[in-house]
């Protein structure tokens, strides 16, 4: 009974450390694509956008 509550204590912390790290992971996609867009953007219409 015991070694099945600690198994399964492992399992959810290394799901939620897993997520974590997703989330972690998407926010710095999500971070440099906004960058890149700006980037573009600023390319495209001249110094004169910003």
């Amino acid at each position: 009974m015991l070694y099945k509550t600690v198994s399964m204590c492992l399992s959810s912390l290394f799901c939620f450390s897993k997520y974590t790290q997703l989330k972690q992971v998407t926010t710095r996609v999500r971070v440099s694509y906004h960058f890149f867009i700006i980037r573009v953007t600023y390319k495209v219409m001249g110094p004169d956008f910003a």
